[in-house]
């Protein structure tokens, strides 16, 4: 069990949670390349297969996806675009997300990813 924790300016932590054990921080990822400050939401998807870490990168509206075990490889970044012709807002200066990976039924059968915009550019 880890506790993760994001310092906008700095990058993301992780503490092990256990209370038996130490609550030492250990770097995840620092700002800088994929991950530009500030640092705001993260989340946790967790599957039978493996756990991911998903970071909103607020500086470039990105979101990382990371393992959540050491030594948290990095699965690269995604943006959440604005699609006019289907009538889909993007997602930018996110603040906070929240992901599942439960079966939702239909197109969510692996989850769902929720992520808030802090611009709006659709609808007009």
């Amino acid at each position: 069990q880890r506790l993760f924790m994001g310092e906008e300016d700095v990058g993301v932590w992780a503490v092990d949670a256990r209370p038996e054990q130490p609550a030492t921080l250990h770097s995840v990822i620092k700002v800088g390349g994929l991950l530009q400050a500030d640092v705001e939401g993260l989340t946790l998807y967790q599957s039978n297969a493996r756990d991911y870490l998903v970071i909103s990168s607020q500086g470039n509206d990105s979101y990382l996806v990371l393992d959540a075990e050491p030594p948290f490889a990095s699965h690269g970044a995604f943006r959440v675009s604005l699609n006019a012709r289907a009538g889909i807002d993007g997602a930018s200066e996110t603040d906070g997300l929240e992901v599942t990976s439960a079966n939702l039924g239909g197109p969510w059968s692996q989850g769902l990813l929720v992520v808030q915009d802090g611009n709006n550019h659709m609808p007009e």
